[in-house]
């Protein structure tokens, strides 16, 4: 009898949003010994003592809470009175009304009608209210049955489940007592509350897009200074969720690397609240992808607002912001999700989708794929352009010799040319050419390159590349991918040193980044980013080591934090950090303006000498350089505790975009001249980065495992084993000349060194020849030597000597 008071009450609660906004919050002057690692709207909320309290109930009552809880989540639809007459006649928010409707139902065991005074009076939730409400709702979700710790203590779980397994209690793996969170976040009363969340969440997200291009947004509740804000910062357009994120924030102090198989692993130190928020977060997303798995219906286009659609927005957010709990980028690839979609149609169709409001595709989110599958749909886009301007031109030239004969001699054709047939096939030569064609000597690649390209039609570029190189200097390499993948081996070399004027190169971490006010002409920078565009569309590593920051702008994500720079200027992020962080410690009661001595301008290396500009007075949409002299001839102020964030923002802004604007959009725009936005839009960052420049990690152990044999060769034969003893060896640069003698690139490609292709065939019997290679098959000609001692002394001097072809 007691039981079913206790029950009733706690039903009568929970189900009342009005009640639930006045519950779970600390009494003012009542200290806990749980705190939260930041401060956030949501401070107040003791996320242990909640989950605690939570944690004993399921044993009494089942699933009572959770199907209590289902209630006062329709508070969450109520829409700001300003958008309440809009909805009538806006599309997206008729659809969001449509597919957000409550179809899923308390289970009927523990089901009662709200009290009428529960029913949702119609008005709004404030950010932060509708944020209370779903905070006690995951955490009574949390407290039920444990929570994911680490992502190495149950990777076989997340692996299993990412290929939509599900695992026998009395199997193997049963036997773990890990089952038991898989078991809890598969209860139904769960999954039907956390659903209910997620389409919640999903409204208010459609609410905010509205109410964002109305120009009626909420203005977001003042969030206490950090000085590594621009670091440390949540960026979901979703305010609830944002709040929520915040709170689960934990400090980079709390993170620490750790080796494992897959690379380095951020986690948690001993901080309780650290380790705590971390796993909150690693369960949100497992719950997530348990909404995929069992609601996907298995095509790529999604309804944004449907749980699905709304699931995976809420994934790309915790994805942007991941290394604020150290979560690796692979925790979020569902390989279940690309094991029922078609290979071929699938990228094909994403290019070709019309996005709207309501809809979604899933390339969009490409962290929900392996990297491999990415880079599969990628060639796949590609090559379909390649073989549509093979297959256009190869029609046309089948065209011509059937019928261009018989249109020679039509009687209004210019009578000036005796030989009709060739004046008609020289004009349309260009439409019957099934391949794009680059003659170019090595002493002057880059100018002939630049000769070849230029007034191209676009049809010509996007055909498959043929590169003569240094055919009339006594090579003959005939291309079948080799030459052209030595042609960009070589052709960026002119163009990347300094004295060129193109790009500068940073000394300490070697990164190349686009020259200030440099003196070469635009069009010098559009044909490189033309290059580098084909080098992709071909399938092409290039030797260049482009910042992060490039591949963003590519990419059009934002490069304004201090995270973005550190790869490119190392010394300068290190520096901005220092300024920023000082006054956080005992006996840094300073102002920056006395320690540092920093003035506010940007400062960079032009031919004509440094200069410094006084970011102050020019306003960032105001044309650059014309207002160089007005920057420069001004008086700089301070750099201050007042100033110093908006220092380093407009820092980044000026070395990033402002400096180099024109060059960089002359730049993109011969990259895209090939390249298709979308498609590339399917990549991150590092992918692409990846995918035109190769991996640098190269092992001979590596190559090891990856070499193979022909022609009576084995791994276990004499010559061999005498081969791998010389090659061990080796130092880097030398290790890096073998592959490009053998494959034309020094990079291991983008799916790692087990794709390298790298075979070593038997070339006879002992003799006086050279090793020798074939580019274009990956093949190490080998003759079998007598001695250890005369391979050494061959393959140095083939090594030394292997510029150019014999068979490419």
């Amino acid at each position: 009898m007691a039981l079913n008071t206790v029950n009733h009450a706690l039903q009568a609660s929970l189900s009342s949003w009005p009640t639930l906004l006045k519950c779970f919050r600390e009494s003012p002057g009542v200290d806990s010994v749980y705190k939260t690692p930041n401060k956030c709207s949501l401070s107040y909320f003791r996320a242990v003592e909640k989950a605690n309290c939570f944690s004993m109930w399921p044993s009494l009552n089942g699933s009572l809470i959770l199907d209590s809880l289902w209630h006062p989540l329709r508070a969450l639809y109520n829409p700001p009175s300003e958008l309440s007459a809009q909805g009538q006649r806006s599309p997206k928010l008729r659809a969001q009304s449509r597919s957000s409707s409550f179809s899923a139902q308390p289970s009927p065991q523990t089901a009662t009608r709200p009290p009428r005074s529960n029913v949702p009076s119609g008005r709004y939730l404030t950010d932060e209210e509708a944020a209370h409400i779903i905070m006690v709702c995951l955490q009574a979700m949390f407290g039920r049955g444990g929570i994911m710790q680490t992502w190495l203590g149950n990777k076989y779980f997340y692996e299993g489940r990412a290929l939509g397994r599900t695992y026998a209690v009395d199997s193997v793996q049963g036997k773990s007592p890990d089952i038991g969170y898989i078991d809890e976040i598969d209860h139904e009363p769960t999954r039907r509350l956390f659903r209910a969340v997620v389409r919640a969440l999903g409204v208010r997200r459609c609410f905010d897009e509205i109410a964002k291009t109305t120009g009626k947004s909420e203005a977001t509740p003042a969030r206490s200074p950090n000085p590594l804000e621009i670091e440390e910062e949540v960026h979901s357009h979703c305010k609830v969720l944002k709040l929520i994120l915040e709170y689960f924030v934990v400090g980079k102090k709390d993170l620490r690397k750790i080796p494992c198989q897959d690379g380095v692993l951020l986690v948690a130190k001993a901080s309780p609240s650290a380790r705590r928020h971390i796993a909150y977060v690693y369960t949100f997303i497992d719950m997530l992808q348990s909404i995929i798995l069992y609601e996907w219906d298995g095509k790529a286009e999604l309804h944004r607002w449907s749980p699905v659609g709304a699931a995976i927005d809420i994934l790309a957010d915790i994805y942007k912001d991941r290394d604020l709990w150290g979560i690796p980028a692979e925790r979020f690839a569902m390989q279940y999700i690309p094991n029922r979609l078609d290979p071929i149609s699938t990228p094909l169709s994403y290019i070709s989708w019309n996005r709207t409001p309501n809809t979604s595709h899933l390339l969009s989110f490409p962290f929900l794929f392996p990297k491999p599958i990415i880079t599969a749909y990628f060639r796949t886009v590609t090559f379909s352009s390649l073989s549509n301007a093979y297959n256009a031109a190869t029609y046309t030239k089948n065209l011509f010799e059937k019928w261009g004969h018989e249109v020679s001699h039509e009687s209004d054709f210019p009578d000036a040319h005796e030989n009709r047939q060739d004046y008609l096939e020289s004009r349309m030569s260009r439409a019957m050419t099934r391949m794009l064609y680059l003659d170019c000597k090595r002493g002057t690649v880059l100018q002939d390159a630049f000769t070849q390209l230029w007034g191209r039609e676009l049809r010509e570029l996007k055909r498959p590349l043929k590169v003569q190189l240094g055919f009339g200097e006594g090579e003959e390499g005939l291309d079948h991918g080799g030459v052209s993948q030595e042609f960009f081996g070589v052709v960026f070399g002119p163009a990347f040193v300094e004295d060129a004027g193109l790009f500068v190169t940073d000394k300490r971490s070697q990164m190349t980044y686009f020259r200030p006010l440099s003196p070469a002409s635009l069009d010098h920078f559009e044909l490189v980013g033309l290059l580098v565009g084909l080098a992709l569309y071909n399938g092409c590593t290039i030797p260049i080591n482009f910042p992060q920051a490039v591949y963003r702008k590519l990419l059009g994500q934002p490069v304004d934090r201090i995270e973005h720079i550190k790869d490119g200027w190392q010394e300068l992020a290190q520096g901005f950090e220092q300024l920023l962080l000082w006054g956080s410690r005992p006996g840094q009661e300073e102002d920056v303006s006395e320690v540092f001595m920093r003035e506010y301008i940007y400062t960079f290396d032009c031919i004509s000498g440094p200069v410094d500009v006084d970011m102050n007075a020019i306003d960032r949409d105001k044309v650059w350089p014309d207002l160089l002299k007005e920057a420069t001839e001004s008086v700089a102020i301070m750099v201050d505790n007042s100033n110093r964030k908006r220092y380093v923002q407009d820092y980044i802004y000026w070395m990033i975009h402002k400096s180099v604007e024109p060059a960089y959009e002359a730049f993109e725009d011969g990259f895209y001249t090939v390249i298709d936005r979308r498609a590339v839009s399917m990549l991150s960052p590092e992918h692409l980065a990846v995918l035109m420049a190769g991996h640098s990690n190269l092992s001979a152990i590596g190559l090891y495992r990856a070499a193979t044999y022909e022609e009576g060769y084995s791994r276990y034969h004499q010559t061999i084993l005498d081969f791998w003893q010389i090659v061990m060896a080796f130092d880097e640069k030398k290790l890096r000349r073998l592959l490009e003698f053998v494959t034309a690139c020094d990079r291991v490609p983008v799916n790692g060194i087990e794709d390298v292709a790298f075979c070593i065939v038997r070339n006879g019997s002992d003799s006086d020849r050279i090793p020798q290679s074939m580019t274009c098959y990956g093949k190490l000609l080998l003759p079998q030597y007598d001695s250890k001692a005369k391979l050494n002394e061959k393959l140095n001097v083939a090594l030394e000597n292997s510029l150019g072809f014999g068979a490419a």
